[in-house]
């Protein structure tokens, strides 16, 4: 299992990753790793879900952020 920091490290690497991208269907699943990451990360935190940043624009306001 991995630990927190772990969790969060790839986290904050994939949703870094979702925004630099310029395909969109790249960053789609990129940001779903990324909060896959971070809800991982908050159970091994007091359930505090870490803040990843905004999701990438073409994702903004969609159901997939």
């Amino acid at each position: 299992m991995r630990t927190y920091q772990e969790a969060l490290q790839l986290a904050h690497m994939c949703a870094v990753n979702a925004r630099l991208t310029t395909e969109k269907d790249v960053a789609r699943e990129l940001w779903k790793m990324a909060q896959e990451y971070q809800a991982e990360a908050a159970k091994l935190d007091s359930g505090t879900l870490p803040d990843l940043g905004p999701p990438p624009a073409g994702l903004a306001g969609t159901n997939e952020s």
